[in-house]
């Protein structure tokens, strides 16, 4: 059995030719007005009957008619469709929100698991042969299974996911979805997070194709929203403090007893009474020893990922410096900073004693006023004019601090930094064309210069971003990683409820390819023979 259908129906328009073509037949048939000078010619001949007058179509009409209707049809895009062709599965995404704000619970489970089972829900709808493919969405979005026909293989990977400890970055992960909507016509997609849809990141227009499902009401969280170790340099143990901030991001007041240890020994706990939506920071002092300091809020609320936080206490090591001045005031200061450190190996020199024996096997030189030949591990204070490590070109008075990195560790600590005024600093000299590219390695250079070293520094690049999906103590080779939640916009649970906005835009059923065969080529090839059988007949028609 076959079914016909159209995929231009706006091509109907073309018709309107037709009703052009019956109008010019109709003007050229019109009766013309000839004067003459008597009609006694015409007494003796036969009135024609009236229904000559009427319209009475030619072959020649007929062949330009049907020309038309055939150039019509094709524009149309007509297509026979075969009803024993299967038409294709459909197709579903399933996107999951696995941050960690869908770690907490409500009535006896979490909001993932709610998750979990109303994606299986719609997994056991699919009928036979469709195809599902599975997204989940934490700090970035992750294809945990592609296009599948396979429901027990969708089963079982739905049902090994867990909620991550990390924020959550929902926008990624629905436009990866919409993407594959896009490029399959028949794509249902559907999201399953606690996120209200204004915050998923995703334009209304983009949503509008998209069930989606939002999670969770409870506000019931109390969470460790900061934690600052403060320790000075060159300081004694006992200067060190840790200052945590405790959040309730509930509107109900709520009680807790915060506990802290140093590499498992117990170091301090304090009760406390939170007031709704209030914050309270605690300072910890005088800690036993250094290593690895726990924090964990002792608290019954919904959300156990953010109770607890790990920071560090480095431990104090001992200097090994060699200090190169002139001035006795630099050396006096170096000597006490080696006095408050344990174990300390400091030695000062000058000048003149340096240039006549070169010291080594310290870990760190500071040269004051000079620079050496020769490089190691050293700190330059104020070189003078004309040496080849850190070119100068003169001196300035008050200057302003206009840009710096904030998170490079000599700055650690420091703020306000666009209102320092610097009394009087060293201008670096301008190398010309010569510009440094700075990268992990050895670095390169660009610029229209002779080949040859160029002065600088060279970077070994900053250790790389470690982005762990656990929170908890991790070892990166040698590095120990202490990560912690420390997120607002997860701590901050609360919610209007379960909501379900279904989609508005609803994709089409694709057609099936096999079972559909358009038919406007051949209308075309008709119009082209019409139009050939037209012009014989008119040629017939003329006379010689």
């Amino acid at each position: 059995m076959m079914s016909l259908g159209v995929l231009n129906p706006t091509g109907a328009l073309g018709l309107v030719a037709v009703a052009v073509l019956v109008a010019l037949y109709l003007y050229d048939r019109r009766r013309r007005v000839i004067p003459v000078g008597t009609l006694f010619l015409w007494k003796q001949v036969a009135a024609s009957p009236l229904d000559r007058r009427r319209f009475r179509p030619d072959a020649l009409f007929l062949l330009q008619l049907l020309l038309l209707l055939a150039l019509v049809g094709g524009y149309l895009r007509p297509y026979v469709q075969r009803a024993d062709a299967r038409p294709p599965g459909g197709r579903l995404v399933l996107v999951l929100d696995v941050s960690a704000s869908m770690q907490a619970r409500e009535a006896g489970e979490t909001r993932f698991d709610v998750a979990r089972r109303r994606a299986r829900g719609l997994l056991d709808a699919l009928p036979p042969g469709d195809e599902a493919m599975l997204v989940t969405a934490a700090d970035r979005a992750h294809v945990v299974l592609g296009w599948t026909a396979d429901p027990d293989r969708v089963r079982e990977r739905l049902d090994a996911l867990a909620p991550l400890d990390t924020p959550t970055h929902l926008g990624a992960a629905l436009e990866l979805a919409l993407g594959e909507a896009r490029a399959r016509p028949g794509t249902r997609v559907a999201v399953f997070t606690d996120l209200p849809r204004e915050a998923s990141g995703v334009p209304a227009d983009g949503l509008a194709a998209v069930d989606y499902a939002q999670i969770g009401r409870s506000d019931d969280n109390l969470a460790i929203a900061g934690v600052v170790v403060d320790q000075p340099p060159f300081g004694a143990l006992a200067d060190v403090t840790v200052m945590v901030l405790v959040r309730n991001y509930g509107h109900a007041a709520r009680s807790a007893v915060l506990e802290a240890s140093i590499e498992g020994e117990p170091w301090m706990r304090r009760p406390l009474v939170l007031g709704p939506r209030a914050s309270e920071p605690v300072l910890l002092t005088g800690p036993r020893h250094a290593g690895v300091v726990a924090v964990r809020l002792v608290v019954d609320d919904a959300l156990a990922v953010d109770n607890r936080a790990l920071a560090w206490i480095a431990p104090a090591e001992p200097l090994d410096l060699l200090v190169v001045t002139d001035s006795r005031e630099v050396g006096a200061a170096f000597e006490q900073i080696a006095r408050t450190v344990a174990g300390s190996r400091l030695e000062v020199v000058n000048r003149a004693r340096y240039e006549e024996e070169p010291l080594g096997g310290r870990r760190v030189a500071v040269f004051d006023g000079f620079a050496p030949p020769s490089a190691m591990s050293t700190l330059y204070a104020a070189p003078p004019p004309g040496n080849g490590i850190c070119p100068g070109d003169g001196l300035a008075d008050d200057v302003a601090v206009v840009d710096w990195e904030a998170d490079h560790p000599a700055l650690s600590g420091l703020e306000g930094l666009q209102a320092l005024r610097l009394a009087r600093v060293r201008r670096l000299a301008h190398v010309g064309q010569r510009v440094l590219v700075v990268e992990t390695g050895t670095p390169s250079a660009a610029g229209s210069f002779p080949a040859a070293p160029v002065p600088g520094l060279r970077v070994a690049g900053d250790p790389p971003v470690v982005v762990a999906e656990r929170t908890g103590r991790h070892r990166l080779g040698d590095a120990l990683v202490l990560a912690n939640l420390l997120d607002d916009r997860e701590s901050d649970i609360g919610r209007d409820g379960d909501r379900v906005w279904p989609a508005t835009v609803r994709p089409s059923a694709p057609l099936p390819a096999g079972g559909r065969h358009e038919v406007d080529w051949w209308l075309y090839l008709a119009a082209a023979a019409l139009l050939a059988l037209e012009w014989i007949v008119w040629l017939r028609k003329e006379p010689a």
